[in-house]
C-alpha cells in the first residue's frame, strides 16, 4: 500500500534500530523500501562522548539514508523555565543560551557530528 502511495522510505528512530534492526530492515528491504532518515536521541549536555554521534552518522551511511536529525540533549525543568520566561527577548534568550554549559555542550555536539558527516558522508543532511 506504502508503495502505490509512492512511499518509499521511513524514518527511523537510532534508538529501533539498535533494539530491532534486523527484524525491521528484513520486511522492509523485502518490500522494495529503504530507510530514508534516522533520528536519534543525543546527551551532549549530559557528557555523551563524540563516539556515540559519530556511530548514528555511520548507521545512517551503512544504510543508505539520506538524512539524520540529531536531537541533542535535554535541559532540567527549571533550565527551560528560565529560557521559556525570556524567549521574547532575543538578546537575552541569546546570552542564556551562549553561557549555559548544557546549550554550549550541545552545539559543541552538533557541530563535531556535523563535521564528521562532511567527512566521511558529504551527500547526507543534517536537519535540526
Amino acid at each position: 500500500m506504502l508503495m502505490k502511495a509512492g512511499i518509499t522510505g521511513i524514518e527511523m528512530d537510532l534508538a529501533d534500530y539498535d533494539r530491532d534492526g534486523d527484524r525491521i530492515l528484513g520486511p522492509l528491504m523485502q518490500a522494495g523500501m529503504r530507510v530514508s532518515g534516522i533520528y536519534g536521541f543525543h546527551h551532549f549536555g549530559e557528557g555523551e562522548t563524540h563516539a556515540e554521534s559519530f556511530r548514528h552518522v555511520d548507521v545512517a551511511k551503512k544504510l543508505g539514508a539520506t538524512a539524520i536529525m540529531p536531537i541533542p540533549g535535554f535541559l532540567s525543568e527549571e533550565e527551560a523555565s528560565e529560557l521559556n520566561a525570556i524567549t521574547d527577548d532575543l538578546e537575552k534568550a541569546a546570552a542564556w543560551l551562549s553561557s549555559n554549559p548544557k546549550t554550549k555542550a550541545m552545539a559543541a555536539g552538533d557541530r563535531e557530528m556535523v563535521r564528521y558527516a562532511r567527512e566521511v558522508y558529504p551527500e547526507l543532511l543534517v536537519v535540526m
